[in-house]
């Protein structure tokens, strides 16, 4: 997956800003990551266990976290993860039916 330079472009707009970025694992882990890893190797997610990227998750707002654990929830990621995310951030999350929420 090769993303360097959209990671590159999108670090330098989030720098300073309370974004976060996570994968989506091959195993299905969601692994969350400073955005100044990728300022630091741009190459950071080019492997063949990244299966997905997620982009400027504002952690400071409900709606972008809820909207990311939707697309988590979409991708296959453990429903395990997102319920600690869920829960983290204070996100309803039903692992069934897949619906997320602010509360």
């Amino acid at each position: 997956m090769d993303i360097s330079n959209l990671l590159l472009c999108k670090n330098r707009e989030i720098n300073n800003m309370k974004k976060w970025i996570y994968y989506l694992h091959e195993n299905g882990s969601l692994i969350g990551k400073n955005p100044i890893v990728v300022e630091y190797d741009p190459s950071y997610f080019d492997s063949p266990f990244v299966k997905y990227v997620f982009l400027d998750i504002d952690i400071d707002d409900q709606t972008s976290i809820a909207e990311f654990l939707r697309k988590a929830h979409e991708k296959g990621a453990n429903k395990s993860d997102i319920i600690k995310i869920a829960k983290e951030y204070n996100i309803y999350y039903n692992e069934i039916t897949g619906e997320v929420k602010c509360v």
